[in-house]
């Protein structure tokens, strides 16, 4: 028992001490994955509305490529960041027919980024003398985009009607406020000043201002990221 108590103790000790040498300022960069579920139905609705017919559709929403930049302030066990965020979020892509010309057929896709600024505090828990766990609640300002892009008139058989596309592209943005929670594990290399994390984070609805056509729900961050003490 008294070993374990001084193990526990000696544990403590260092990363207290870790923890006052992390103390100050900190830049990093941050890579991960994102995912989240956007729902295919009013897209669809949105092309059944405008007289199409037979719309088959599909919707990527996982595996998009998400970063930020981070500038942070550590005291002690705690920390507060200021972070841009930018991610590639999702994509719709549909066909449909022409009722008007059964020759011919349509495509369409909308590919959802978004991006903005944002501010989490963090607060560290010592596993080791050079590892710990840690925890964030954060709040950012997203701007979602969705851009669209639709042609009609594409060919379905060559030999009897050759193509005649019609192509149109627009953009729609709209800016709301995101909460977040996340946890994970940062490795500290007091010598370097550098610090390795791996982290979950979870975000509120996003997009929510687009209505079904744009919103994104239970969007989740699988990351990895490396700050350096300044």
């Amino acid at each position: 028992m008294k070993r374990v108590v001084a193990a526990l103790s000696f544990l403590f000790v260092a990363n207290a001490a870790y923890a006052d040498d992390a103390n100050g300022f900190y830049l990093g960069a941050q890579l991960g994955v994102m995912s989240g579920y956007s729902s295919t139905e009013a897209n669809d609705m949105a092309l059944r509305l405008s007289g199409y017919t037979n719309v088959n559709s599909k919707m990527r929403d996982s595996g998009d490529v998400a970063g930020k930049a981070i500038l942070g302030y550590r005291l002690g066990h705690f920390a507060i960041e200021g972070h841009y965020f930018y991610s590639t979020l999702s994509q719709y892509s549909a066909t449909f027919d022409l009722p008007s010309d059964p020759l011919r057929y349509g495509t369409q896709t909308k590919d959802r980024s978004v991006h903005g600024p944002g501010v989490s505090l963090l607060a560290f828990i010592p596993i080791t003398s050079s590892l710990e766990a840690f925890g964030r609640v954060g709040y950012y300002r997203f701007t979602v985009t969705v851009d669209t892009k639709t042609s009609v008139g594409l060919s379905k058989n060559l030999l009897l009607a050759p193509d005649a596309v019609a192509s149109t592209e627009s953009s729609t943005h709209a800016a709301s406020n995101i909460a977040s929670v996340g946890a994970g594990v940062a490795l500290n290399l007091p010598e370097t000043g550098v610090s390795l994390r791996a982290e979950f984070e979870a975000f509120g609805e996003i997009g929510k201002p687009l209505g079904d056509e744009g919103r994104v729900t239970n969007g989740r961050m699988m990351s990895i990221s490396a700050v350096y003490r300044y």
